[in-house]
């Protein structure tokens, strides 16, 4: 990954950082982009004090606002040559129904619309710097029946997968590859806020709860082959990979329902 440039969004915290890190170990300059100014300084200072490397730049924007999606993309273009690697890893699962600055449910406009506008307005830079890929990362949600705790969630990584999908199709023949990446079942604070709201919704958590147990009984699958994942995506045995639904237990050759 020497001299190449990887965008990795929601970089201060869990796969994103970790992926950062992965990237900055093997010499990449790695865009972190954070919500939060104070958690991403912190981040930064984390991965260089881990990685050694100092090729770390630190880009503010809130995935959840059309205007700051757009005022980054334009960052991006106007300092920046090429991109070899966009990761769309930003997400969350907002407890109760908020909307965003654009008037858009908060959990679709992060999850989805956020990830989906920042990936258009820097496809011609990823074109020009083919090869190059685009990994989205997803979740397994929408494969499982719809529930209050996590409605929107669902929909919102629904609509990613198939955006990924429709995207590869485009990409097909431009050195570009798009794809899907469900990180498993991961004992994250995204976890812990989802076991609280099952908890909380008695009847409504229904078919939720088991998921939560086995998380809790087993600890969850490994955040390490996640990240290995995203890395072999990014290497050269990721250049035929593209339109696929990836998770650690392998490719999902054929399309699932919601993908």
């Amino acid at each position: 990954m020497t001299g190449k440039t990887c965008l990795v969004t929601g970089a201060n915290s869990g796969i994103g950082k970790e992926t950062a890190i992965g990237l900055a170990r093997m010499g990449a300059r790695v865009l972190l982009v954070c919500r939060n100014q104070k958690k991403g300084e912190d981040a930064r200072a984390d991965i260089e004090r881990e990685t050694g490397s100092s090729r770390l730049d630190l880009l503010i924007a809130d995935m959840s606002s059309f205007g700051s999606v757009r005022a980054l993309a334009a960052q991006v273009r106007q300092r920046y040559s090429r991109l070899d690697v966009l990761i769309n890893n930003a997400g969350a699962a907002v407890p109760s129904r908020t909307l965003s600055a654009d008037g858009i449910e908060m959990t679709v406009a992060g999850n989805y619309l956020g990830a989906a506008l920042l990936t258009f307005l820097l496809l011609d830079l990823l074109k020009s710097s083919a090869p190059s890929r685009i990994v989205n990362v997803s979740s397994a949600a929408p494969l499982y029946p719809p529930a209050a705790v996590n409605s929107a969630y669902g929909t919102s990584k629904a609509a990613l997968n198939q955006m990924t999908r429709h995207l590869a199709a485009e990409l097909e023949g431009t050195g570009v590859t798009a794809n899907v990446m469900h990180p498993g079942s991961l004992k994250t604070e995204m976890w812990a806020d989802m076991k609280r709201r099952i908890a909380d919704a008695g009847a409504g958590g229904e078919g939720h709860a088991d998921w939560i147990d086995m998380v809790e009984r087993t600890g969850g699958d490994s955040t390490d082959r996640a990240i290995e994942l995203v890395l072999e995506l990014l290497g050269e045995e990721g250049a035929e990979t593209n339109g696929r639904f990836c998770w650690p237990a392998g490719i999902v050759e054929e399309p699932l329902p919601s993908w």
